[in-house]
């Protein structure tokens, strides 16, 4: 199914809102994988001058894979994690390797855990 082609910024204006974007990051959670992954393969042909609509999708996908591995590495044991942190050491899986190394430091019952953001936290007035 292909939409008729729009000039962007008439889709921007009428469909693609702010809140149609909001609405979509509300509901993309109680959408299955596979129903994401149909949205995704949709948007990718019909609307591919929206990567904040495309980006929305994958992030949930992300998250998940993210949540699912965070489960998975409370089961594993201290070498099974340092072999997942060799495994993910290439720096687009910088999130799963910091996963694991979290799991580690609260393993090993360390005060306060590293932050390698370089920012620092400030308590909100």
């Amino acid at each position: 199914m292909n939409l008729p082609r729009q000039a962007p910024e008439e889709l921007r204006e009428f469909y693609i809102t702010p809140v149609y974007l909001q609405i979509l990051r509300d509901r993309v959670s109680e959408w299955t994988a596979e129903s994401i992954q149909n949205q995704l393969r949709l948007f990718r042909g019909t609307i591919p001058d929206y990567p904040e609509v495309l980006e929305i999708l994958e992030g949930e996908l992300y998250r998940r894979q993210l949540n699912q591995f965070h489960r998975q590495a409370r089961r594993l044991t201290r070498e099974q994690l340092l072999a997942v942190q060799k495994k993910y050491a290439h720096e687009q899986y910088a999130d799963f390797r910091e996963i694991a190394r979290t799991e580690l430091e609260i393993r090993a019952g360390v005060n306060r855990l590293k932050d390698d953001s370089g920012t620092r936290a400030t308590v909100a007035d």
